[in-house]
């Protein structure tokens, strides 16, 4: 028959599957904050979006401002 392994080799396994897995999260963790540096608005777009957001408030506001 077969004998089941004793407590201390399957502590070893136990703490090797452990590290693993901890590692494996490290590794999620950087490429997640790679993914997120790499997927930014560029600094042009926000710019243009500020240009936008003025010059479409310019008129109403003039035109309030002259009544």
């Amino acid at each position: 028959m077969h004998q089941s392994m004793p407590a201390q080799t399957q502590r070893v396994s136990l703490a090797a599957l452990f590290g693993a897995l901890l590692l494996n999260d490290v590794l999620n963790a950087q490429g997640n904050t790679q993914a997120a540096l790499w997927n930014r608005i560029p600094a042009p777009a926000w710019i243009l979006m500020g240009l936008i957001a003025i010059f479409a408030n310019l008129p109403p506001g003039y035109r309030g401002r002259v009544r």
